[in-house]
């Protein structure tokens, strides 16, 4: 899975600058990305059950 994240500001001047690059009347560039909050969100496999382990080191060792 790609990596995703979630980007949002708290600051409420960084939150207008944001509503204002909405409406194509500021930049990206007017905002200051050290105020902004990032969360990423990265897939992770459920954990390894022993049954299946069990099961496919058998099936390993049978086909060497």
């Amino acid at each position: 899975m790609p990596l995703e994240a979630q980007w949002w500001v708290d600051d409420p001047a960084e939150q207008d600058v944001l509503a204002a690059v909405a409406l194509r009347k500021a930049t990206m560039a007017d905002s200051d990305r050290r105020r902004w909050r990032w969360r990423a969100m990265i897939v992770q496999a459920d954990p390894n059950d022993p049954v299946v382990i069990t099961r496919t080191r058998e099936d390993v060792r049978v086909k060497k």
